[in-house]
């Protein structure tokens, strides 16, 4: 098995898809599915595309974090790690032992889901989401996007199972509004499943990066219709994900 040890991405087309035997079969209508080394031409000339790497001046809450910046097909951001590692593993345990979830569908999805502050937390995990510890979050946020950004409604947590994912998908348009999801999970391998796709169009065609889906790592895009993405089904090892929103603040 291909263990998660390469690049945060993978940008498309890529004939390293042919070497995993599972984790890229994607939901992109309510009864059809598309696996990803189909739906993407492995011989296709490959995309020049160009990113940036760095670390944050000053950071507050990303101390230890490397930012890599996308423009390609829309805007968005790849974080890794999120959270100190100490803070993630406990994060992933204490969710691993609720059981007060709620099962939610639509036609693109079935997961669990539960709204983290309203939690009874953990001591230390208590300070890291509390008020004056989250605008520590909130300076970071607002230095990569160089705007003055806060966080805007509840802090979501979304479980996925095996053989669930999100459907290809956008999430709204609001502009001026941002979305980050960690995720947190003991997956050690690539077939697991469960990575972060970016696309173009709401076909599997459009696919155009694969976020591969590691423990701690966070993805931000924009809350605008082109912005598209899904997360591959699992095929094995849940996948947790903290979800913040963020708003640009005048």
């Amino acid at each position: 098995m291909q263990r998660i040890d390469e690049g945060l991405s993978t940008i498309l087309p890529s004939e390293s898809l042919s070497q995993l035997q599972d984790g890229l079969v994607m939901r992109v209508s309510k009864s059809a599915m598309v696996d990803l080394r189909q739906a993407v031409d492995p011989s296709a000339a490959p995309k020049t595309r160009r990113h940036d790497t760095y670390v944050l001046k000053n950071p507050e809450w990303l101390d230890s974090s490397i930012i890599e910046s996308h423009t390609q097909p829309y805007p968005h951001i790849i974080i890794d790690p999120v959270f100190d590692a100490a803070i993630a593993d406990e994060l992933l345990a204490f969710f691993e032992g609720i059981s007060n979830w709620r099962t939610m569908k639509d036609h693109y999805y079935s997961l669990k889901t539960l709204e983290l502050l309203e939690q009874k937390l953990p001591d230390r995990l208590s300070v890291v989401f509390s008020r004056d510890h989250l605008r520590s979050l909130e300076h970071d946020m607002s230095s990569i996007f160089s705007t003055n950004l806060r966080l805007a409604g509840r802090i979501t947590v979304l479980l996925l199972e095996d053989g669930q994912g999100l459907g290809v998908h956008s999430d709204g348009n609001v502009a001026g509004h941002y979305r980050m999801a960690v995720t947190l999970s003991r997956a050690s391998t690539l077939n697991s499943g469960g990575h972060f796709v970016v696309l173009s169009s709401e076909d599997g065609h459009g696919a155009e990066q694969i976020i591969w889906r590691r423990h701690n790592c966070g993805v931000v895009i924009p809350v605008l219709p082109y912005s598209y993405h899904a997360v591959t089904n699992i095929k094995s090892v849940p996948r947790i994900s903290v979800v913040f929103t963020f708003r640009k603040f005048s």
